[in-house]
């Protein structure tokens, strides 16, 4: 981790600034990986972030667009990095990615290019997901009330499970909660 931390996330950050799109494009694209393998919290907070943020701004869409498409996984890596963190440093984590992450989506959301637009949309719903509670996955439903949970996002259970590698149960379809059973289905009105 430490060799890491020396050298190759220095490396990648020099590359964020590089004359060619695409090597900026393969640096957004390497951000996350490198906070989910080594970054400490401090360089996450005030190197990786504010790289990241700056190339969803990029003159290219094609970088701003690949920012996009990573925003899942920063977000997750920002959690991968909050588990091993002390308690304060995962509440700033989690603060910081709500605060970074989400104007981002939503800057990119509303991007010029109709390219970068689209490709955010596409990821929109497993970004959402990623925000999910993974610790309300396994509680008993009782345990569960007043959490936005399954009963509001029906597909983000099974998602959550494809990006949290280390959960031990795989939920492929949504399973009905009393919450959702006693809707009324007001789909045909």
């Amino acid at each position: 981790h430490k060799h890491i931390q020396q050298h190759v996330v220095p490396c990648i950050l020099t590359l964020t600034h590089d004359a060619s799109f695409r090597v900026r494009r393969a640096a957004a694209q390497a951000l996350p990986r490198v906070v989910g393998a080594a970054t400490s919290v401090a360089d996450a907070l005030t190197k990786v972030l504010p790289a990241f943020t700056a190339l969803s701004k990029d003159d290219m869409y094609r970088v701003r667009k690949s920012t996009g498409e990573c925003l899942v996984d920063m977000s997750r890596s920002l959690m991968l990095l909050a588990e091993r963190s002390t308690k304060e440093e995962a509440s700033e984590l989690r603060k910081t990615r709500r605060a970074t992450l989400i104007p981002i989506a939503l800057q990119l959301l509303e991007d010029a290019n109709k390219f970068v637009r689209h490709g955010m949309m596409q990821f929109l719903g497993p970004f959402i997901a990623s925000f999910y509670p993974f610790g309300t996955l396994n509680l008993p439903q009782d345990q569960v009330a007043g959490i936005v949970g399954p009963q509001f996002f029906p597909h983000a259970s099974s998602m959550v499970s494809r990006l949290n590698s280390s959960n031990s149960t795989n939920t492929s379809s949504p399973t009905p909660t009393p919450a959702t059973l006693d809707m009324p289905d007001n789909s045909l009105s």
